[in-house]
């Protein structure tokens, strides 16, 4: 077991023992934020067809080449298509087509001119008071994607826009990865929940809550929850429980070095401890083994020592696990509003608050950084990173912050505590 490790270091024993889950095909409609797992390629040209972009007329541009208010050019309207119709008549010189936006431009016609440059005539005719170039308001086959093209490479994070585009390439049932199912274990007597009274001397349990919420917003599902009072045998009898059931084990409190520290010599009984102890601020006792092939993560009991560390250990492997290709956080460069000390030796996290001002990004410090402040959280949008070798920060310097609720971008998830330049 390794002890008083390197934030860096932490976090590549934690990528090297996490690997992608399982897939599985699910209905379009339910694939919001899960992640690909396959290449999607687009199975036919997107549009299909040439199509109007705008309501007006399908017309052959060199017709209304000398068009003006003054001189209109005057064409015999052929033809009505609305989108979803078909053309049923090429245009000839002279001729143009009344067409509605979506809908398939006839053959011979080069543009589309807007409604409000022309005016309907008797006869059948349409005055076309302005000239157009070749191609103008017409949209070609395949302009956005076309047949075979590689659309979405596997490891996409599936958005709106992405579930969109699936179903313009006709995937009714993309294949993702199966979300990881945790194991959620809040320990301590003193812990109640909120539904439960509070007596003398207990607190109650925001941990499951917050990890909860992080649990699901990085893709992954709560199999169960449980509380484990400070007894080696409730904690052993929780994890068997779920051995075979579970892709993840997620602890909190129980991992320092009190008396009703339990959850280290539990994990040593049914697996195996790979790292105690990093060398950072807040939330440096944080634990991490293997029950089998399932990650163990211990995290700290105060609330934001707890939820940093699911940010910089369990965030990146359970996006691993749904064979994720972004797992670094999102980083902006932003001028510190006060000055700040830091501990030598230990990779500091401030929680800030990031926001433009005046053209530039400014990291207002969210309160005093004390771990076991749980408003701070949510009065922080980003956690500014100060490195192992920086004991001050001077107000109006520049430094790197992690966003907290931007998606994640590809490069080296290592990377996230490099410093400037």
């Amino acid at each position: 077991m390794l002890t008083n490790i390197s934030v860096r270091d932490a976090l590549a024993i934690v990528l090297d023992c996490v690997h992608p889950l399982p897939t599985e095909r699910v209905p379009l409609l339910q694939s919001l934020g899960r992640t690909l797992a396959e290449d999607v390629y687009a199975d036919i040209n997107v549009p299909p067809f040439p199509c109007a972009a705008v309501d007006g007329y399908a017309v052959i541009a060199a017709d209304v080449a000398g068009a003006s208010s003054g001189q209109p050019a005057v064409l015999q309207v052929i033809e009505e298509i609305s989108a979803g119709a078909h053309p049923t008549r090429p245009l000839r010189p002279g001729t143009a087509a009344r067409i509605y936006t979506g809908a398939p431009v006839p053959e011979g016609a080069d543009a589309v001119v807007m409604q409000e440059v022309t005016a309907r005539g008797d006869e059948g005719r349409v005055q076309v008071f302005e000239p157009i170039e070749v191609g103008r308001n017409l949209r070609p086959a395949g302009e956005d994607v076309r047949a075979g093209e590689l659309v979405m490479e596997r490891g996409t994070w599936i958005r709106p826009a992405e579930m969109g585009m699936l179903a313009a390439c006709g995937v009714a049932e993309p294949l993702v990865a199966r979300q990881p199912r945790v194991l959620l274990i809040s320990t301590g007597d003193e812990i109640k929940d909120v539904s439960e009274p509070l007596a003398p001397g207990q607190i109650r349990d925001s941990n499951t809550y917050a990890l909860a919420g992080l649990i699901l917003k990085y893709g992954g599902v709560v199999h169960a929850a449980h509380k484990a009072v400070d007894r080696v045998d409730d904690l052993l009898r929780i994890f068997q429980r779920h051995a075979g059931e579970v892709d993840a084990i997620v602890s909190s409190g129980g991992v320092s070095v009190g008396d009703y520290d339990l959850v280290q010599d539990v994990l040593q009984q049914v697996g195996a401890v790979k790292f105690w102890k990093v060398t950072q601020r807040p939330g440096g006792p944080v634990l991490f083994g293997t029950m089998g092939k399932i990650p163990v993560f211990g995290l700290p009991g105060y609330p934001v020592s707890c939820m940093v560390g699911f940010e910089l250990y369990v965030r990146p492997a359970l996006l691993k696990m749904q064979g994720r290709r972004a797992l670094r956080k999102m980083e902006v460069v932003a001028r510190v509003d006060q000055d700040l000390k830091a501990t030598k030796g230990k990779t500091d996290f401030v929680r800030v608050w990031v926001a433009l001002r005046d053209g530039a990004w400014v990291a207002r410090v969210a309160g005093k950084q004390v771990s076991g402040r749980l408003s701070t959280m949510i009065r922080s949008n980003g956690l500014l990173v100060i490195p192992e070798d920086v004991t001050q920060v001077k107000a109006g310097q520049m430094w790197k912050v992690q966003m907290l609720d931007d998606p994640e971008v590809e490069g080296d998830p290592l990377g996230l505590i490099e410093p400037l330049g």
